[in-house]
């Protein structure tokens, strides 16, 4: 009995820890390659400026910043080569295709990619930790437009040429 008793006083407590204490970070699906908490959140404002390298870029932002206009009230302003921003693309050709990384402290982002997919997916991950409100297509009020401090390194697992490959070996193997 006092075992028993024990065992439901063990589960109790996970079942309240869980529930009232916050995760360290967010379940982000598919899981990305690696993903680490830092403190802090970055908050999207009036005053956020990003900066982008080139118009293939700013056309990624946008999509990003057209979702704030419908449901913040505000735009944030997308610059080319703006030192002065808070949000930065950059390309980095060390990373592999379509992966990208996204550095997230309380000042800035730092979206680094290889190349225009790779920005993409990072602007997927930005909306996903964003509020769920940010999909809203009217104006939502009383909302803080924060995403968790954090360093995110993703990307698709197997490359596009393997994908080829594979798809041929299994060709291969029906024929």
């Amino acid at each position: 009995m006092l075992r028993t008793t024990g065992i439901y006083f063990i589960i109790l407590v996970m079942i309240l820890v869980k529930c009232f204490l916050p995760d360290e970070k967010p379940e982000i699906i598919p899981f990305p390659l690696q993903s680490v908490s830092d403190k802090g959140d970055f908050t999207f404002n009036k005053a956020t400026l990003i900066s982008v390298e080139n118009e293939k870029q700013a056309m990624i932002a946008r999509e990003l910043t057209d979702l704030f206009t419908l449901s913040a009230g505000f735009t944030p302003e997308i610059k080319i080569q703006d030192k002065r921003a808070n949000i930065i693309f950059r390309t980095d050709r060390e990373l592999a295709a379509e992966h990208y990384k996204l550095n997230i402290a309380p000042s800035c982002i730092l979206i680094k990619a290889s190349g225009q997919k790779g920005f993409f997916y990072a602007m997927q991950t930005l909306r996903f930790l964003l509020p769920p409100a940010i999909n809203s297509q009217t104006q939502v009020e009383n909302i803080q437009w924060n995403v968790p401090g954090m360093t995110i390194l993703d990307g698709p697992p197997i490359q596009q040429s393997d994908r080829g490959n594979t798809h041929t070996f299994h060709s291969h193997l029906e024929g």
